[in-house]
Formats: structure tokens, sequence, C-alpha cells
């Protein structure tokens, strides 16, 4: 049984397991923002992504993620944010002591979490994830549209790619300036929309041959198996994940 293609010793974890300690390490960050539980999360990623295949792609999507999204946050947050400790003042940019603390949690606690997201979606197959939700009774339609949601992109891109070559093919320039890639592109939206509202048709009639509204029980090929080990993580991770949740409860009404 395969749940995964990239793992090394994840590949034997179920889905859950793996999510369980995403939300046992999520819940860390953000309960408790201090720069020691910032340090431990990364190390423990760290330690987790060395055991998987594809090391540099995985850390190029961190990278790609952090400077794309939430590097410019961390920028806006320094410049703009208010305190009353001023470090350098110029015009309408006010940096203070108080913006560059708010701004480096905030950028560490994003950066650690998208981390694991990511670090859970290149160890775990979109097809392993979904098969496991469905097997512990999560609507199919709940799936589906999990799934579609993850494959709708890269199917416009390659619609948008046949369109293009389609359009060189005739003689159609769609290089060049700016200008002139603006004027190629307006035509290409209507069959663009049009192929996506047949793919969509055709999809909706393959669910329906293959009986995706029947209410009869569903085989699977390859079932989502949860071992004994997988039932020791999830319980173990899923306990101290609620009890980090009384913790923080506990201390800010003490507090």
């Amino acid at each position: 049984m395969e749940y995964n293609n990239s793992g090394k010793a994840l590949d034997n974890l179920h889905p859950f397991s793996k999510g369980s300690v995403l939300i046992f390490m999520s819940l860390g960050i953000f309960l408790f923002r201090q720069p020691l539980v910032y340090l431990l999360s990364i190390l423990i990623i760290l330690m987790i992504s060395s055991q998987v295949d594809n090391k540099r792609g995985y850390f190029k999507k961190v990278i790609i993620t952090n400077l794309v999204m939430f590097l410019p946050m961390f920028i806006m947050q320094v410049l703009f944010k208010p305190g009353e400790t001023k470090v350098f003042s110029w015009f309408i940019i006010n940096i203070t002591e108080e913006s560059i603390v708010y701004a480096s949690s905030l950028f560490a606690r994003l950066s650690i979490f998208s981390s694991l997201i990511l670090l859970f979606f290149h160890t775990t197959t979109l097809k392993a994830f979904v098969t496991s939700l469905e097997q512990s009774g999560i609507p199919k339609s709940v799936g589906f549209m999990i799934m579609s949601t993850y494959m709708i992109v890269p199917e416009i891109v390659k619609s948008f790619n046949n369109i293009m070559e389609a359009q060189k093919v005739r003689g159609i320039e769609v290089e060049g300036g700016l200008i002139l890639r603006a004027k190629a592109f307006l035509p290409m939206l209507m069959p663009l929309i049009m192929s996506s509202l047949l793919a969509a048709e055709e999809r909706a009639l393959t669910l329906e041959a293959r009986g995706f509204t029947s209410n009869m029980e569903k085989n699977y090929l390859n079932p989502m198996i949860k071992s004994k080990t997988d039932r020791i993580i999830i319980m173990f991770f899923i306990t101290t994940s609620i009890l980090l949740i009384i913790g923080k409860m506990v201390i800010k009404w003490i507090i």
C-alpha cells in the first residue's frame, strides 16, 4: 500500500498521523508565541525534512512561499505598524521596536505553518489524503471538491498552453511586447472558457457513469489502513494538542 511517493520513513505513516503532528505543531506556534517555540519548531521541521526525497524541491517551495507571500507582509508591518519606541523615522515611515518584534513573530509563525503544510503535501499524495478523508466518513463531494480545487490551476494552465500553441500554428503572434501579448491574450479567453466548461461537463458525466452519486458503499483499490503505530501517533498528538489548548486557557486565566 502506497501512501505517498516522496518520503522515506514517512511512507508508512497514515495521512492522519502526519496531520495530527501538523495540528500539534501549528497550535504550539500560534498559542505560545515565544522565540524558543519557533526555534524548536524549525529544528523539528529540519529533522523531518531530512527524511524525505527531493529535499531541494521542498526547500525551494518553502523559500519561494516565504519570499513571495510573507516577506512583503513582514516589510509592511515593520514600516507602518505603530509603536512607541522609535528606531528609525523618515517621512511616513516609522520603524519601532514593537513593529520589528511583531513583524518578526508574525513572519516566523506564518513561515513555520506554511512549511508544515508544504511538508505534509510533499510527503502525502492528494489521492491518499482524499481517500483517508472519505474512509473516515467525510462526504465524497468534499473529497472531490478538494481534489478539483487542487487540480484546477494546472488544468487551466495546460489548456491555455494548448490554445497558445494552436494560435501559433495558425500564424497568430502571441509573443513579443506587453501590448502584443495583451492583444493576443484577449482572443484566447473565449476558447479557454469554453474548454473549461466542456471539461467540467465531461467530468460530471464521467462521475455519474462511475456511480459517484450512488449511496452504495464504496470499495477502494488501495485503502488507507491505520497501523498500530499510526493509532499511537494520532492518539498522542491529539491528546497533547488538547492539553496545549487547556494549558493556554489556564495560563491566560491565571495571568
